[in-house]
């Protein structure tokens, strides 16, 4: 044998035995680092969709175009008007429109509670001038379309409330 298959077959033979020292080491550490996933915590009561299920927050700020306080003025070729700060907000309707009727005093409110809600009803937006007096207080919820916001929901005195 040449001294040149000499030193072949050695780095060869070396780097068979530098391979198996690698892999039994990366299966021990592995082995070692093994993850465990922990259990998942079980919830006492109703899930989320069940009756009686009660969301963690039920209060929203009032003040962004999402969620507008005002006054009721009128409801009118698919918007609503209704009176901010002494300015007037035209804002699209949705095709149905959740009346909730809410025990809240909503004159200047700054914080909706939505369990203070007792009553809520669907009604088109044509629907919407008989069932919201002009001069009420009202919230007005809306939800980001991606091109506008449109109003979903109206949140009056469950007094006034014409359902």
């Amino acid at each position: 044998m040449q001294e040149k298959d000499k030193i072949t077959i050695g780095v060869l033979a070396g780097l068979i035995i530098l391979v198996l020292i690698g892999g039994i080491w990366w299966m021990t550490e592995r082995k070692n680092k093994r993850v465990v996933e922990p259990l998942p915590l079980e919830t006492v009561g109703p899930k989320k969709g069940e009756t009686g299920y009660k969301e963690p927050a039920t209060k929203v700020a009032v003040g962004s175009k999402a969620v507008s306080g005002g006054t009721f003025e009128k409801a009118e070729a698919g918007k609503i008007y209704f009176r901010e700060s002494g300015i007037t907000t035209a804002m699209p309707l949705t095709d149905e429109v959740s009346i909730q009727c809410t025990t809240q005093d909503l004159a200047g409110v700054e914080e909706y509670d939505f369990n203070l809600v007792t009553k809520v009803k669907i009604v088109t937006p044509g629907e919407l001038n008989a069932a919201v007096g002009a001069g009420e207080s009202v919230v007005v919820l809306a939800n980001y379309d991606g091109t506008q916001y449109k109003a979903s929901t109206v949140a009056m005195d469950a007094q006034k409330c014409k359902l």
